[in-house]
This record gives C-alpha cells, sequence and structure tokens, in this order.
C-alpha cells in the first residue's frame, strides 16, 4: 500500500481465515476447538448449515467474548460495558435452551480458549 497505517477492515480472524484457506472465521485454528467444545457441550454434531450450526457459533463466539470481557473485570450488570456482557451470556444460555440443554452453563468452553489464546486469558 502506498500510505501506512491504512486500515483495512479485515481484522485479525478474517485475515486469518484467508491465509488458511477456510471458509469462515469459524473454522480457523483458534475457533475451530472452541466450537466443537461448544457442540460437545450441547450435546449436538456440529454442522455448520443447520440452525443449531448457527447456535453452536454463536455459543462459542459469546463465550469468547464473555471470557475476555470477564477477565478485563467487566461483570454482568444493568448499565455499560455489564449490560452488554449480560446480553451475551443471556443469549448464549438461550442458544444452549434452545437445542434441549437448559442444565448446563458456559464456564467449560473457556477452557479451549485457554489452549488457543494462552497469553490472553485468565487462568
Amino acid at each position: 500500500m502506498p500510505n501506512k497505517n491504512i486500515d483495512t477492515g479485515m481484522g485479525l480472524e478474517r485475515i486469518a481465515a484467508a491465509m488458511q484457506g477456510v471458509r469462515s472465521n469459524f473454522e480457523i485454528d483458534i475457533f475451530k476447538p472452541l466450537v466443537q467444545a461448544a457442540a460437545e457441550h450441547v450435546g449436538v454434531k456440529y454442522d455448520r448449515d443447520t440452525p443449531d450450526g448457527v447456535r453452536v457459533r454463536r455459543i462459542a463466539d459469546h463465550a469468547r467474548a464473555l471470557t475476555f470481557c470477564i477477565h478485563e473485570n467487566v461483570k454482568p450488570s444493568a448499565d455499560k460495558q455489564g449490560y452488554v456482557v449480560r446480553r451475551l451470556l443471556r443469549r448464549a444460555v438461550l442458544d444452549a435452551y434452545q437445542m434441549a440443554d437448559a442444565t448446563r452453563s458456559c464456564p467449560k468452553l473457556s477452557r479451549p480458549l485457554r489452549k488457543s489464546c494462552p497469553n490472553r486469558t485468565p487462568n
């Protein structure tokens, strides 16, 4: 590029998907174990082209976001960032419930994330 510091808008995950030759961000080496763990957690076989596939990806994405937010001391609450965290958590639980798993929670999903991002997640 002729100019420095130009934002392409691609983001790290999109660049990784292009470099790894996969169809979506959820298939990159960092996200794939988390998606698989989410599918196992709710007891479904992951198929990206089904409604449950959408739910599994959303659970994985929200679990990742929640892990990083809570690590940064943003807790679920009624205002500001806490409200966003609360909404993310509620949607992940709703998706699990819609796949007939109302009894499980998402903390186990932070384990695969800790393996793929060891320097960015809490112990």
